[in-house]
């Protein structure tokens, strides 16, 4: 499978890396994913926060889980108003 990485195009905020922690779930051996994961996993491929391998293949890259604890630890970090 061919990725093309896309650069102009919005990021991810920390509720698509929740979407996407969701859909990694998805290919786990006891589960097929859904086309509404697979585009989640998809678009975070394209990013380079996760590798689309196969139809039964995804999983995180190293990028994907730091930013993904980067936008964790920011929200947990700011005060609460």
């Amino acid at each position: 499978m061919k990725t093309i990485m896309r650069k102009n195009v919005d990021d991810f905020t920390l509720g698509d890396f929740d979407e996407l922690k969701d859909a990694l779930e998805g290919f786990s051996c006891q589960r097929l994913a859904t086309d509404e994961q697979r585009a989640v996993v998809a678009r975070a491929d394209e990013m380079g926060y996760a590798n689309y391998m196969s139809y039964t293949q995804a999983g995180w890259t190293e990028k994907g889980i730091e930013k993904y604890r980067e936008l964790e630890d920011e929200n947990t970090c700011q005060p609460v108003m």
